[in-house]
């Protein structure tokens, strides 16, 4: 609020409302880049130590700066550990940034990462053409208080070799408030949703819970009428605690070793600012900027997804035997 009164202009005049108020941001240790010649830098000009006695010294002139035997801040080996003990802090404590929120769930350097690619270069979205990988979607429904969002991604890697990593391909949502009566279309939604299935080889889709069961049968339903030409599994994803703890420990993990890329999304991009941890679980805050969360949902829930499948890969290409398909290969395998 200061910082408001700072900047703000008086409109009748064009000049600054809080004349008095000077804001300035730095970090804390540049304060201090002069501190071997602060002996040799007046406290004041010579035209206020002229008018005020208390300003100058025995020799007539402005007080200077006392000798320092080094800087009251440097950015040293103690200050460095103490941004690493805790990023979110130092960055308003020590660097004059302002916090989205108290206690956020992400880092704005991962954040500013996602939407960079393994070659340093932003994440470009898929025009046109389907995906040569099997894709899955998480949609977080919603019709009238919430957005209807879903994302869409899959799991690859460079080679045998190199980590697993993630690929968004899709992040969209629906806007009660773009609907005639603040109500998202149901039409609209299967539309769309179908076209992304077709588009992006989908072959897993998921839906929270919340309104899962009828837009999973709602979905199927359109996935037969429309003769997709692969085939598609449609689950409800059960929030439990446990799941909670395993997207909450998959996403991090993927975001802060950036093993995750995006095309840029601002809502997205918003929902991760302002995003919070409360009770083992990712949240939206109640009031501010931004108070929604369903595209992060999506996209937390969708990387959970592919990671798991690309760890149950890794481990049964370590076996000699692999998943088998029916009551036939079973035979065989017991026989061999």
């Amino acid at each position: 609020e200061v910082a408001q009164e700072a900047l703000e202009i008086d409109p009748g005049t064009g000049k600054a409302a809080y004349a008095e108020i000077y804001i300035s941001q730095v970090n804390s240790w540049e304060l201090c880049d002069d501190w071997d010649h602060a002996h040799l830098m007046s406290m004041v000009p010579d035209a206020i130590a002229d008018q005020r006695p208390c300003h100058r010294g025995r020799d007539g002139k402005a007080r200077t700066y006392p000798k320092l035997p080094g800087p009251i801040q440097a950015l040293d080996r103690e200050l460095l550990q103490e941004q690493r003990k805790n990023p979110v802090l130092f960055a308003v404590e020590r660097e004059a940034k302002w916090a989205d929120v108290v206690n956020p769930a992400f880092n704005r350097d991962d954040i500013a990462a996602l939407w960079v690619d393994i070659d340093g270069k932003p994440v470009q979205p898929v025009e046109g053409g389907t995906i040569r990988h099997k894709a899955v979607m998480h949609i977080d429904p919603a019709f009238r208080h919430d957005d209807a969002a879903w994302a869409i991604g899959y799991s690859y890697r460079h080679d045998d070799n190199a980590l697993w990593r993630t690929r968004v391909v899709r992040t969209a949502h629906l806007r009660p408030a773009d609907f005639p009566g603040h109500r998202v279309q149901i039409e609209t939604l299967m539309d769309k949703l179908i076209a992304d299935i077709n588009q992006f080889d989908v072959h897993l889709v998921t839906g929270d819970q919340h309104n899962g069961e009828a837009i999973s049968q709602l979905l199927g339903q359109a996935v037969r009428d429309n003769t997709i030409p692969h085939s598609v599994r449609i689950e409800v994803f059960d929030q439990t605690a446990q799941s909670n703890a395993e997207v909450l420990d998959s996403f991090p993990e993927a975001i802060t070793n950036r093993l995750i890329d995006c095309p840029y999304d601002h809502q997205l991009e918003s929902e991760l600012r302002f995003a919070t941890i409360t009770n083992g679980k990712v949240e939206a805050p109640e009031t501010g900027f931004c108070t929604t969360d369903d595209s992060l949902d999506a996209v937390m829930i969708m990387n959970h997804h592919v990671r798991t499948s690309s760890w149950v890969h890794d481990q049964l290409s370590r076996t000699t035997r692999h998943a088998t398909q029916g009551p036939a290969d079973r035979d065989e395998a017991g026989d061999a």
